[in-house]
């Protein structure tokens, strides 16, 4: 295929097949330490793609497995960190917010940073959505702008692009990835799932800055969909809580929070100084922690349950997966055999192991309260301290 030039990429795609649209005029990368002449091209092919997950394949998820604590026989007044897992087995997406058409400029971009191992020849692919029509996009590495490609409109709603520049020479270390579109309307729809250059993967939303050049400075970035983003009217306001006890027979609320990393977005409804505010999200495949301290006041067994997405804000291929819930027993300071009372035979079953430590048959972890390896003085003040006194 002729080498063309970078610009009339856009022209020739739509007269060209959407699996091979064409091969760009490459210049000014000998920076790279490759040698590359203007006579260098790269090839740009696009590719339907049908695979998990598709645009509204969206499906945050929690277990059991994934609800710890950090002390699995604590007692009454003890600080317990509650931590819990919460993963994304579904899509995250970098969307466009606003822009306008500019077919000289950025209308709607993202950066990301990124180190790479070695120097060598990689493609660079990025996978794309758009619903209503033709997107242009600007792609360049290291300010060296390597191709315009037009991407056609997404068949249906399910259907990706997957967007590949071929060959591409990078050298090791330190380099930043644009992309850029030119074709906007007046609310685009298009999104980005991840972009790879060679074998390393970067996930759309982790980008390092993002921006447009809508004549509105309000209108201009990009959103994170799923995320929590402290917007009571938008749909994305994703959080996780933890409950004493079921949410839906009388528990108690812990805590309700966002859960994730955060990434500046814009806020298309101005509500915030600057229209940007923080989102809070989880990458494709990714789990993010919730954790906060409990203390207990009574000693019994306790359900402690997750919630993810308790509002119902977003629409999951699995809503089934959304609550756990995990026991924990949680004792009396100093009720060595467990009975509910600090008595006589607590204090004979402490004394049995005085002065033992972990290895030893005589030790006793349930005499060992303040968890320091063995049987002391200062658990036999704490046994004590609490004989004879009624437990919480």
């Amino acid at each position: 295929m002729p080498t063309q030039p970078c610009d009339q990429i856009a022209t020739a795609a739509r007269q060209t097949s959407p699996a091979l649209i064409g091969r760009c005029a490459l210049a000014g990368l000998t920076s790279f330490g490759i040698a590359v002449t203007a006579a260098t091209a790269i090839e740009v092919t696009i590719e339907d793609d049908y695979s998990y997950p598709q645009r509204t394949d969206y499906d945050y998820g929690v277990g059991i497995q994934d609800i710890a604590f950090s002390d699995a026989h604590p007692d009454v007044g003890d600080i317990v960190l509650v931590t819990v897992d919460v993963h994304n087995f579904g899509l995250c997406r970098a969307a466009g917010a606003w822009g306008w058409y500019s077919s000289t400029g950025r209308s709607c971009w993202a950066e990301w940073d990124f180190d790479y191992a070695t120097g060598k020849v990689v493609d660079i692919r990025y996978r794309c959505w758009d619903r209503d029509s033709v997107v242009d996009w600007r792609v360049e590495l290291d300010g060296v702008h390597l191709a315009d490609v037009s991407v056609p409109a997404s068949e249906n709603e399910e259907s990706w692009k997957i967007v590949t520049l071929h060959d591409v020479p990078i050298t090791a270390g330190p380099h930043t990835l644009f992309l850029g579109t030119y074709q906007m309307d007046w609310r685009p729809d298009y999104c980005i799932d991840w972009v790879e250059v060679g074998q390393l993967r970067i996930e759309a939303e982790t980008y390092d800055r993002m921006g447009g050049n809508d004549p509105d400075p309000d209108l201009r970035g990009l959103g994170i969909y799923p995320a929590g983003v402290g917007l009571p009217t938008k749909s994305t306001e994703l959080t996780v809580q933890i409950w004493e006890g079921d949410p839906l027979n009388g528990g108690t609320l812990l805590i309700e929070t966002f859960v994730g990393d955060i990434n500046t977005v814009i806020d298309s409804q101005h509500l915030f100084p600057g229209n940007t505010l923080e989102a809070h999200y989880i990458a494709n495949g990714d789990k993010a922690a919730v954790r906060m301290n409990w203390i207990p006041e009574e000693a019994k067994t306790y359900d402690i349950h997750i919630v993810v997405d308790p509002h119902g804000k977003l629409t999951e291929i699995d809503e089934t997966n959304n609550q756990a819930s995990r026991q924990i027993t949680v004792g009396c300071r100093g009720d060595v055999d467990g009975d509910g009372t600090v008595g006589q035979s607590d204090l004979g079953a402490l004394l049995s192991s005085f002065g033992f430590s972990p290895g030893d048959p005589e030790f006793n972890p349930d005499a060992d309260f303040d968890n320091d390896g063995d049987v002391d003085r200062d658990d036999l003040a704490v046994l004590l301290e609490a004989y004879g006194q009624p437990c919480s």
